[in-house]
């Protein structure tokens, strides 16, 4: 049954609206001991003010350049606090709660009496009596809290999430409202999570979700913090302050600035886009001299099927230029390594390497003589390229043209639903350059290995959802089954 909206009349047939008949008592019914405590701590610390309050302390007390000299130590950046950073949020809480004057910096404008004083620390020393019990006890639990990386495990938006932190290990149910809308489990939030109150809350997170992909060299960072440790502290990670904002900054950078990746073909080989053209004489002597660039071709099939013209001569013929396997895709029969279409007295080729370039012309002009003359190797930029063809693909209302065909064929569905399935058949035994050259079968046999291959599972089947049409989950369940992964932070 759908709840009804604030002002709809009750399902009860009271004759009143909901906000004046039964949602009270709902809502009642889900105030838990936990939600309550939340409210009294969560308007506390809203009455208090704290963003507006510290910082006047900040600057009355530290001085009017403070921000900026703190500023420079969180971002490494020499230049004045921009209060229009995305990263305004986390500055704030690390300005109040973690950073303290370098006493070493002799461009430092705060007194030395101040130096390595946490602005948080000398504020409740000179007010702690005036100050609201709970308001006291959650900036004790500021001081307490160190900045670090936390993977959501189950997320309940508008109310909370469970997070495990990705460094201690320790798992907490936090209280949290607005930082968990479009949250999904595998999301990672920096920032402080602060217990009060026999309650934990998010005191402040970074500008955006990092993706699970993400974890997997949070992980091998972790691994080089730790330096051979089994276990993380609190302690460490108050220590450890400039390390993990510096990593954090460097994620969302590219997060929230991001770059045309370094693009590659199957053979591992980056993307350049190449056209080959030929002038030839004969079109039906080229077609069946390179026919067999298509093994699973034959001359007589590509000559049967061209487009002749009136007096019978080949007017239009393409075929792919194939070979067996596939370096990258193990369960791929073969790869296309490129297409070759006829036109008339022209031979074109049109290839995405460099290398398959000047592998493909040597191959054509080793086969002719003068009846096949190279014309021009036309290059192409990847960017111009995908610039191109967006608008001429897109449906009037900016559907993919494309998209839309597979969506609505069903027997193309179903060849992806296969294609997708032995993917991840093959997938779970191939090597692996981010689990170290390790399969996903061998990784999941240590602690560490077994994280990356979950994060990389997550990622697989959010991927696998927004593909149009969507992966089949049974095709998902079964990888999950065969790498022993089954209900983990699904």
């Amino acid at each position: 049954m759908t709840t009804p909206g604030r002002n709809d009349p009750c399902p009860c047939r009271s004759g009143k609206k909901f906000k004046h008949c039964c949602l009270p008592a709902r809502n009642a019914a889900l105030e838990t001991p936990a939600v309550l405590a939340w409210r009294r701590l969560r308007r506390a610390v809203d009455d208090f003010a704290m963003g507006k309050t510290l910082l006047e302390f900040v600057v009355t007390t530290y001085g009017r350049g403070a921000p900026d000299e703190a500023w420079a130590e969180f971002s490494g950046l020499e230049e004045p606090f921009d209060p229009q950073t995305p990263h305004l949020a986390l500055f704030m809480s690390w300005l109040f709660h973690r950073w303290s004057p370098d006493p070493h910096d002799p461009s430092s404008t705060v007194s030395a009496a101040l130096r390595e004083r946490i602005p948080t620390q000398l504020f409740l020393e000179h007010g702690a009596r005036r100050l609201d019990t709970v308001v006291r006890r959650y900036l004790e639990g500021c001081l307490e809290a160190p900045f670090s990386f936390h993977e959501a495990l189950r997320c309940d938006p508008g109310r909370g999430f469970n997070a495990r932190d990705l460094f201690t290990g320790e798992e907490r149910d936090v209280m949290e409202r607005s930082a968990t809308q479009g949250m999904e489990p595998g999301d990672i939030v920096f920032g402080q999570l602060v217990e009060a109150e026999g309650v934990t809350m998010l005191e402040c997170a970074g500008s955006c979700f990092i993706p699970p992909i993400r974890k997997i060299e949070l992980i091998d960072f972790r691994k080089k913090l730790l330096r051979g440790k089994a276990n993380c502290t609190r302690e460490a990670l108050r220590d450890w302050d400039f390390e993990l904002i510096e990593c954090y900054l460097g994620i969302t950078d590219e997060l929230l600035h991001p770059r045309m990746p370094t693009m590659q073909n199957t053979d591992g080989e980056a993307l350049e886009m190449h056209r080959l053209v030929f002038d030839i004489d004969s079109p039906e002597v080229v077609v069946r001299a390179l026919a067999d660039l298509d093994f699973e071709a034959t001359a007589e099939g590509l000559v049967a099927r061209a487009e002749r013209t009136s007096r019978g001569e080949i007017k239009r013929v393409a075929w792919d230029w194939k070979k067996t396997g596939n370096r990258m895709h193990k369960s791929w029969s073969n790869t296309i390594q490129g297409h070759l279409e006829i036109k008339g007295r022209k031979l074109s080729a049109e290839v995405n390497s460099a290398r398959r370039a000047i592998e493909l012309r040597l191959l054509i002009e080793s086969r002719f003589g003068d009846e096949v003359r190279f014309r021009a190797d036309r290059i192409q930029s990847l960017e111009k390229l995908m610039g191109e063809r967006a608008p001429s693909g897109c449906a009037a209302d900016g559907t993919d043209r494309d998209a839309v065909g597979l969506e609505e064929g069903p027997e193309v569905a179903a060849a992806v639903q296969q294609l997708m399935a032995e993917h991840y058949e093959s997938w779970v035994s191939e090597k692996i350059p981010a689990l170290d050259g390790r399969t996903p079968l061998e990784a999941v046999r240590d602690a560490e290995g077994r994280e990356k291959v979950l994060a990389l599972v997550i990622d697989a089947e959010r991927h696998a959802r927004r593909m149009k049409p969507p992966v089949d989950e049974a095709v998902l369940r079964r990888l999950r089954e065969r790498l022993g992964l089954a209900g983990l932070a699904e």
